[in-house]
C-alpha cells in the first residue's frame, strides 16, 4: 500500500464540508469517518428513484392482449458511491474497519441528508477498489426488501367532535394516539370513518396522558400503566386508510402517522 500524501493542509475536520451525506442506523457515516487527518465522502445516490413493479397478468383464449390483476413493487438497491482518504497506513485502515462496523444490523434506517425520508435497508455488499494509495473512490450496496420511502410522522390536532381530516399516504399505515387529558372522563372514544374504532372504558383525570400504538398494540397511561384490558371488544385496530376521512373523538388528540410512498 502507498502512502497517501494530502497536499493540502487541514487542520479542521471536513464535518459539514459536504450537503450530501449518508446516515445508516443514526450514525452519519460522513461525519464519523472524517477527521484532521482523512474524510469519508459521499458523493452520489443511486436508486431512490421509482421503483418498478411485479403485475401479475392472464391469458385467456379468445381475448386480445393480458388481463391485469394485483401487483406488487419490488425490493430495491440503493448505491451510495463514496470518497475514503487517508494520510497513513494504519488511519485509512481504521476507517475501513469502523466503516464497516457502522454497517451491521437489518433493516436499519437509511437516510441521506438532501431528503426529509428515510428507507429500511440492510448492507449487502461494498464495492471497493484495489487498495494501492490511502485514497479509494467505491461504492456501498444497500438492500431494501421493504421498498417503501418513510418520511418523518405526521402529527394531526384531532379536535372533540366530529371533523373532516385527510391521510397523506399512498398505502395504508401505522398510527399512533397521544392524549393529555384536561378533565375527569370516565371513558376515551375515536371513531374513524373508514375502520379504525377504540373506546376505552377506565377513570382519567386531570393531567393523565394515554398513549396508543397500532404497530405493538401498547395503551399505556402516564408512560407506564398498561390499560389494554380497558380496550372495549368492540374495538377495532387497523391501519389508517389513505384520503379524506371523518373522525369523531371524545377528546382533544394528537393523531400520529407515518407517510410512505415509492418514489
Amino acid at each position: 500500500m502507498y502512502l497517501f500524501t494530502d497536499t493540502t493542509p487541514r487542520e479542521e475536520p471536513f464535518i459539514g464540508s459536504f450537503s450530501l451525506q449518508t446516515i445508516f442506523n443514526n450514525m452519519n457515516i460522513d461525519q464519523l469517518l472524517s477527521d484532521t487527518q482523512g474524510r469519508f465522502i459521499t458523493t452520489s445516490i443511486s436508486g431512490r428513484n421509482l421503483t418498478s413493479k411485479s403485475i401479475e397478468t392472464n391469458e385467456f383464449l379468445g381475448m386480445h392482449g393480458l388481463r391485469e390483476g394485483d401487483f406488487k413493487y419490488e425490493p430495491r438497491e440503493i448505491v451510495v458511491s463514496f470518497l475514503l482518504e487517508d494520510k497513513t497506513n494504519s488511519g485509512f485502515r481504521n476507517k475501513i474497519k469502523q466503516l464497516y462496523s457502522i454497517l451491521q444490523g437489518q433493516k436499519r434506517k437509511l437516510r441521506f441528508t438532501d431528503e426529509n425520508a428515510y428507507y429500511l435497508a440492510t448492507f449487502k455488499e461494498a464495492d471497493i477498489p484495489e487498495e494501492n494509495s490511502n485514497s479509494i473512490e467505491g461504492s456501498l450496496i444497500f438492500l431494501c426488501t421493504d421498498p417503501a420511502k418513510y418520511f418523518e410522522r405526521v402529527d394531526i390536532d384531532i379536535n372533540r367532535g366530529s371533523d373532516l381530516y385527510s391521510i397523506d399516504s399512498i398505502e395504508p399505515t401505522s398510527w399512533g394516539i397521544k392524549v393529555n387529558f384536561t378533565e375527569n372522563v370516565s371513558y376515551f372514544s375515536f371513531n374513524e370513518s373508514k375502520g379504525l374504532y377504540l373506546y376505552l372504558n377506565y377513570e382519567f383525570i386531570e393531567g393523565d396522558e394515554l398513549s396508543i400504538e397500532y404497530d405493538k398494540r401498547k395503551v399505556l397511561l402516564n408512560s407506564e400503566h398498561d390499560l389494554r384490558n380497558t380496550v372495549s371488544v368492540q374495538s377495532h385496530f387497523q391501519q389508517l386508510v389513505p384520503g379524506d376521512t371523518e373522525i369523531i373523538t371524545s377528546h382533544d388528540c394528537t393523531l400520529i402517522y407515518n407517510k410512505k410512498d415509492y418514489s
